[in-house]
């Protein structure tokens, strides 16, 4: 008897000690992974299918990708416009048969975590714009990155974002902002800044097109926002 629960507590263990290898191992018994956008909501939460051949290389990024990258300062202090956002969780739906379960994963902040513990490193917060990137919905990509701003091409571009051929090439983002290719860091003014009048004051560059633009560091352009016609108005009437 006490070997059937040693066996039967064997098969279960990795529900609370997974590592990112027995992920790896579970992949060919695995129905689906499905991506939850967590802002709080449990179950409401926006969520997606992760489509199968994206599978293998999700985990190649997360077992190989483990050097620094030159944004990770940004994030240490860096608090979302989106107040309740927890990252994004990953949960495993194995096939009926399968003798292990899997825990979630969780990806925010430069880590990838299990419940007992971190199983991966993802440097930049790369791969969690990439996961952000194969939302099927432009609503649901809007919202994420609201949740984690775009600061760089680099994440524009991984996102799978349209380019466009200009030069410097320029990337689309959801909401049809720009961000171009430079080659200076983003700094924090870089994912916090929102409004166009404070960027005038921590940009390097106003672009004066029609509407004007902003360019802070790392490339992220913010729009001058039209002029109410009744601000015309006054003016007349004023004058």
């Amino acid at each position: 008897m006490r070997l059937f629960i040693l066996a039967l507590a064997l098969l279960t263990l990795p529900a609370h000690s997974a590592t990112l290898a027995d992920y790896q191992v579970q992949l060919p018994n695995t129905n689906n992974i499905t991506i939850y956008f967590d802002i709080g909501l449990n179950e409401l939460n926006p969520s997606w299918d992760l489509p199968r051949p994206l599978w293998p290389i999700l985990f190649k990024r997360l077992s190989t990708l483990t050097a620094p990258h030159p944004t990770d300062a940004l994030y240490d202090n860096f608090a979302s416009h989106v107040q309740n956002y927890r990252g994004l969780q990953l949960r495993f739906a194995l096939v009926s048969n399968s003798p292990k379960q899997l825990p979630p994963l969780r990806i925010i902040n430069k880590q990838v975590t299990a419940p007992a513990g971190m199983v991966a490193v993802d440097p930049g917060r790369l791969t969690e714009y990439w996961l952000f990137g194969t939302a099927p919905k432009p609503e649901i990509k809007t919202a994420l990155v609201e949740a984690l701003p775009v600061a760089t091409f680099e994440q524009c571009q991984i996102m799978g974002n349209t380019i466009v051929n200009t030069t410097p090439r320029q990337c689309v983002l959801p909401d049809k902002s720009l961000v171009l290719e430079t080659f200076d860091v983003p700094n924090e003014d870089s994912l916090t800044v929102i409004y166009f009048h404070d960027c005038l004051k921590y940009g390097r560059a106003l672009i004066n097109t029609f509407p004007r633009r902003c360019l802070l560091p790392g490339g992220r352009v913010i729009a001058e926002p039209p002029v109410p016609l009744d601000h015309y108005q006054q003016r007349l009437e004023s004058e």
